[in-house]
């Protein structure tokens, strides 16, 4: 595929994204070839030797918002401030609820739905919904 190809390709993608272009069978591309100039960042690896898949992992991370010292970094991604948002929505209501003297029930219930959303930052909380939100992000292609 020509970096022209490769362009044209990558301007059918949504714009305002980052996106990384990942090229496979690099164990097929001559020495020569492998110096082509691309319009977005390139990982390159091989299916077949295992060449480059450190680094889609490394990428894979940086895009998902985690560096190298991910265990130790909060990021605040647009599902985590969505759900802190809720969380905080949950949290007003059962303190309503507490003050106007209402069924301890709905108290509760308003304290559950905040750490279910305090739980799909956390991961103590997993559904299809949550998950079918972060690949939404991602754009995937041969």
């Amino acid at each position: 595929m020509t970096p022209a190809a490769i362009g044209a390709l990558l301007a059918e993608l949504p714009q305002g994204l980052d996106h990384t272009l990942v090229l496979n069978k690099w164990d097929l591309v001559d020495l020569a070839d492998r110096a082509l100039t691309l319009p977005v960042p390139a990982v390159c690896v091989s299916a077949l030797t295992g060449e480059g898949l450190e680094a889609l992992r490394s990428a894979l991370q940086r895009a998902a918002g985690l560096g190298e010292e991910a265990s130790t970094t909060i990021i605040a991604r647009r599902r985590h401030l969505d759900a802190l948002a809720r969380a905080q929505a949950h949290l007003d209501e059962g303190i309503l609820q507490w003050t106007h003297g209402r069924a301890s029930e709905l108290l509760a219930e308003e304290l559950r739905q905040a750490q279910l959303a305090l739980g799909e930052i956390t991961g103590q909380v997993s559904s299809d919904e949550l998950l079918g939100e972060i690949f939404s992000s991602f754009c995937l292609g041969k």
